[in-house]
């Protein structure tokens, strides 16, 4: 760890366009796409991050009322005064956690990523430099995924005259990374990947994959599959909702399901398809409609998936199952009509809506998430704090393991990338 910066090999190939060759498999739902959180832009709102295991859940417990701070920290310094940051990601490993996020300064991109202990403690980070271009800012966002000692984190690669990609960076338990990869597409005038883009699927060190993608037609969302740092090839590239223009796309799986969300970018309609985790073609029906709204999200944990929309009124929020077909298990509003962005986790029974502002966090707890939740019982905490002074209330993660929650944001100050915290629920 910390050995400084590596390069990142950017191939001349390596990603299929689904657009040309490529099946479609899934739905093929129709509708083009918005904007918001896990689905349109740097805010991270709704990103949502499982609990540890990578399918999401952790460890179980009973009802927690009060959400107090742990630990808190800053992140790594940024490149420069005027470095452009996107991101954060984070993600629950076995036993700590892992964050990430994308700094750049001029024609230098680099992606950062750093261990957090339970404890609030953070090791020395790894630094990778993408090979960016100037006057080209991705705004896109950053995810990592994580399951049973294998771990991975995305971005996008900005298209600097040799086609727009993506950037792999395996790393384990420990956040300690290994050799990264960068494919690239010529035929990729631009590519984005949001928060959300990356998912554990059913082998051990494979991953789901989506991300939005500008060729020859608009922008179109693609589902692909990894095995470690290369494409699953056996695989069929699909575009689960069709070939219309999106302004998004978020996935999350549990052990016994997939579901992939989609903004419309037309009329901002949020769209939600789900179906089998099978880690092979991709088989998903529409789930019953969803709220318009200024963002959304989603988790996902054994055979349950829990889908947020961000309305004018706070949080607006499905759990559905998947059995012999898709149920509807419970549903409910979490009010937070001051909050910028909002953001879902799921530990045990447990679901976290952890809504931001400046220098504040709401944190609403949804208990019985496994059986059926009740939303009118969820409990509330409050917290402002000096820890929390530099939070800007946009571009936030989270993730949720063994009874902590981790908050992680990004402010660019010439001091800090931006901050965390470490909190328990008790």
């Amino acid at each position: 760890m910390g050995t400084g910066t590596r390069w990142v090999a950017l191939l001349g190939f390596g990603f299929t366009l689904g657009a040309c060759g490529g099946e479609t498999q899934g739905s093929g739902a129709s509708g083009a796409g918005g904007s918001g959180g896990a689905l349109g832009g740097s805010g991270g709102a709704l990103g949502g991050a499982g609990g540890s295991g990578g399918y999401g859940g952790g460890s179980g417990g009973g009802p927690l009322p009060v959400c107090l701070i742990e630990a808190s920290g800053a992140l790594p310094a940024p490149a420069a005064t005027a470095s452009v940051l996107t991101g954060p990601g984070v993600v629950a490993t076995d036993t700590g956690f892992v964050i990430g996020f994308r700094d750049q300064d001029g024609a230098s991109l680099r992606a950062v990523v750093v261990p957090l202990s339970d404890g609030g403690v953070t090791g020395a980070p790894d630094e990778f430099e993408l090979g960016g271009c100037a006057g080209v800012s991705p705004t896109d966002g950053v995810s990592l995924a994580y399951r049973d000692g294998k771990g991975m984190m995305t971005t996008s690669l900005p298209n600097c005259g040799t086609g727009a990609g993506a950037v792999f960076i395996p790393f384990d338990d420990k956040g300690q990374t290994a050799q990264a990869a960068g494919p690239k597409n010529g035929a990729f005038k631009g590519l984005e990947t949001w928060p959300g883009a990356l998912a554990p699927s059913k082998g051990i060190d494979e991953y789901e994959l989506v991300y939005t993608v500008t060729s020859s037609q608009p922008s179109v969302a693609e589902r692909a599959m990894l095995s470690g740092t290369n494409f699953k090839t056996t695989v069929p590239i699909a575009h689960p909702f069709g070939e219309g223009p999106r302004g998004g796309i978020a996935v999350a799986t549990g052990k016994d399901v997939i579901a992939l969300l989609s903004s419309d970018a037309s009329d901002g309609s949020v769209d939600l398809v789900m179906g089998p985790l099978t880690g092979g073609a991709l088989d998903v029906k529409p789930a019953p409609e969803l709220p318009s709204g200024k963002d959304a999200g989603l988790v996902a944990f054994g055979s349950r998936v829990v889908a947020g929309v961000r309305t004018a009124a706070g949080l607006s929020v499905r759990v559905l199952e998947l059995g012999t077909g898709i149920v509807s298990v419970a549903s409910g509003e979490l009010p937070s009509t001051d909050s910028l962005s909002s953001s879902l986790a799921v530990d045990g029974d447990r679901l976290y809506a952890v809504h931001a502002g400046k220098a504040k966090l709401r944190i609403q707890t949804v208990h019985g998430v496994s059986a059926t939740p009740s939303f009118p019982a969820a409990t509330t905490t409050e917290l402002t704090h000096t820890a929390l002074s530099s939070l800007q209330g946009t571009r936030v993660a989270v993730a949720a393991a063994r009874g902590k929650l981790v908050v992680v944001w990004l402010d660019g100050n010439s001091v800090s990338a931006g901050g965390f915290i470490v909190a328990r629920c008790e």
